[in-house]
């Protein structure tokens, strides 16, 4: 993994908003070895930060939320939005949702305040599975189905091939391992179809437990999976 920028490292570490830790670097009352850096300089193992002449010392206890979000909640950070999760929470400390679900969508969603892990699951390299329950406005058939988890070019890429399953006549489940905006509505859309329902019941190992609008934190056998130290 490549090291991080002072500015990342700042913001995570403090737990603070991108500003905040803009402002305090820029201001010289951040130093990287009794210097001062630039945002983007790359923190070392050995580098020596302080904050008002203090150490700072990297987190080791993070947060870890597992998240029914009921639809018309926005995953933003922005607590100036009304909707947004993070005033829907209301949590004790600062959390930040991982990733994206839609305004009209429901279902899981996980919350923490650990940039890396965040990364980690955002990235579709690391093929993270995200499993979706999805109804539209119209009888479904194979066809559909099969057009789906071959791959279909939206927003000028073609999406990853990906796992389809028939519920009833007009309801399916979908399993991705991207994120592209809206994806499923778009994919849907390509063919004639209109979501009217849509709902993340997993994310890799991680499943919809919880009652909607409630939360819990993610148990340790989870979290040792989702950063691949357990299979």
């Amino acid at each position: 993994m490549s090291s991080p920028r002072l500015l990342t490292y700042i913001k995570n570490t403090l737990n603070i908003k991108r500003q905040e830790a803009i402002d305090l670097i820029v201001s010289g009352r951040i130093l990287v070895n009794n210097k001062q850096e630039q945002l983007s300089y790359r923190v070392l193992d050995f580098d020596v930060i302080t904050k008002d002449g203090l150490k700072v010392n990297p987190r080791t206890q993070f947060t870890y939320l597992a998240f029914n979000k009921p639809v018309g909640i926005t995953c933003t950070n922005d607590s100036n939005v009304n909707s947004s999760i993070v005033n829907f929470l209301n949590y004790k400390t600062r959390i930040y949702p991982v990733g994206r679900l839609d305004k009209d969508s429901c279902g899981l969603i996980l919350l923490t305040d650990d940039g890396a892990f965040t990364n980690m699951i955002i990235n579709g390299n690391h093929d993270v599975e995200k499993e979706y329950l999805v109804r539209v406005d119209k009888k479904i058939n194979q066809e559909l189905l099969d057009n789906l988890s071959s791959g279909v070019l939206i927003l000028g890429v073609t999406t990853k091939p990906c796992k389809t399953f028939y519920v009833d006549e007009y309801s399916f489940r979908i399993i991705l391992t991207q994120g592209l905006n809206r994806q499923i509505r778009r994919m849907c859309k390509v063919f004639g179809y209109e979501v009217c329902f849509l709902k993340r019941i997993r994310i890799q190992n991680v499943y919809l437990d919880i009652k909607e609008g409630e939360y819990r934190p993610l148990t340790s056998e989870e979290l040792s999976i989702l950063k691949g130290q357990k299979s």
